[in-house]
């Protein structure tokens, strides 16, 4: 507890801003680079029945590097450094930041009131939520379901973005920098998203305008490349914050910290991701699961390269019916497909014409090939054929022309070699020998 009064400011404590003068109540929580104290000021009233003021809350943070500053007591005042040194630099890039988080107006942002500069440091008068935080709140829950951690997830991305688009990171996303106000017992609650002490701005091709080194991060929020980076490597990039967002949606899910980059990059290595692992244990459905995975890819390439990305996946995920499972716990997407046509039963009425018009046509089969010509008992037709011609030449002969009779000698015929035969006037001799034989001939 002493060492605690030593570091910050007591109780009582005054701070002058430029147009309020603000009390410390107490210290609300203290980091590696700030202490956090809860404060208030008289704020002025003006209604139709008259003027007045009341104490309102707000949050003060002060720029203090716990193992670096030395505090003076009665006064409040810290050790004189120069603009030079490690603190002095650090203290610059901080009260850089600052201005630009007040720029910053968004819904899901804490609002920042006035910076202060006393007492050889820098304090940042922000708006007050009275909430707790967004861990506290998974603690007191064990943990979140699919459809309110996708709801929550959609008020901190929101955020993260307009940060990104003002060319500025965060750094430290997690559930305990991100504000939790409850307005109504049957909704969600409203998020803010808090603690700026890592946050970087960046110029147009990407590097960081301080001169100081990206912050270490929170192990299991921080990316490989932010968690083990090398003294005087700037690793600037959207996808530090995406990774980061992946597992503050990984601690929502399932009520753990998420496992250190580290351990992630090794199973990821070793073919036995323990990201999707970890959610299915936990019931998660396959669409979040896979979201959470890329999210907290260890390669950032692999990685949603945008917020924008991050949040078109959620919103597909959203879009699905969700069931929870027997347990409580995660939950099944089930797919509906686009303008579904409910199912008719057909009328059994009988309309014979209607029936031949919407009668299926049968279906073609393949044709068999034709059946094989059956042989004959080996006697050839054709001599018949050629008697049929000849008794038609014969016929043709003797009909009367011109209305003359046609008068024909007696046709000769006699027996041959043991054959009768005819002599038909064409200087043949028809034999019943068979055609083709040596006798009679002509």
């Amino acid at each position: 507890m002493e060492t605690e009064k030593q570091q910050s400011l007591l109780p009582g404590y005054i701070l002058q801003g430029k147009r309020n003068r603000y009390v410390i109540d107490r210290v609300l929580g203290q980091g590696a680079f700030g202490i956090t104290y809860l404060a208030r000021y008289k704020a002025s009233i003006q209604g139709d029945m008259g003027a007045g003021s009341v104490w309102a809350q707000v949050a003060i943070k002060e720029f203090f590097m716990r193992d670096l500053n030395v505090r003076d007591d009665s006064t409040g005042k810290l050790n004189d450094v120069s603009q030079d040194s490690l603190i002095g630099r650090y203290r610059r890039a901080f009260m850089r930041e600052a201005r630009n988080l007040a720029e910053l107006h968004h819904e899901n942002i804490i609002n920042v009131f006035e910076l202060i500069e006393t007492n050889n440091t820098v304090y940042i008068v922000m708006e007050y939520i009275n909430g707790g935080s967004l861990d506290e709140y998974i603690s007191n829950r064990g943990r979140l379901s699919e459809q309110e951690s996708l709801s929550y997830m959609e008020q901190i991305c929101a955020a993260v973005r307009c940060m990104h688009d003002s060319r500025m990171l965060h750094l430290d996303i997690k559930p305990k920098n991100v504000m939790l106000e409850m307005l109504d017992l049957d909704e969600n609650g409203k998020l803010y998203l808090i603690d700026f002490g890592l946050s970087k701005q960046y110029s147009d091709n990407g590097e960081p305008e301080s001169s100081t080194t990206v912050g270490l991060g929170t192990p299991g929020y921080a990316p490989i490349e932010q968690a083990e980076q090398r003294d005087g490597e700037k690793s600037f990039r959207v996808t530090l914050d995406t990774y980061a967002l992946g597992a503050t949606l990984y601690k929502m899910l399932t009520g753990n910290t998420p496992p250190k980059a580290s351990q992630v990059s090794d199973s990821v290595i070793n073919d036995d991701n323990i990201i999707p692992k970890q959610l299915k244990a936990a019931g998660i459905s396959n669409g979040l699961t896979e979201v959470v995975t890329k999210a907290m890819w260890p390669s950032s390439r692999g990685r949603y390269q945008s917020v924008k990305e991050l949040e078109d996946a959620l919103k597909e995920v959203q879009t699905n019916n969700h069931k929870p499972t027997a347990d409580g716990g995660g939950e099944q997407t089930i797919v509906v497909p686009e303008n579904p046509v409910p199912h008719k039963e057909p009328e059994h009425t009988h309309n014979p014409e209607q029936e031949q018009k919407h009668k299926p046509e049968p279906e073609e089969k393949p044709v068999p090939p034709p059946p094989p010509t059956p042989k004959g008992n080996g006697f050839p037709k054709w001599p018949y054929a050629v008697i049929a011609v000849l008794v038609g030449v014969i016929v043709f002969l003797l009909i009367p022309r011109g209305g003359k009779r046609v008068q024909t000698s007696q046709p000769s015929s006699g027996t041959e070699n043991g054959h009768e035969w005819v002599d038909l006037g064409l200087s043949v001799k028809w034999a019943t020998c068979n055609v083709g034989a040596s006798s009679p001939s002509a």
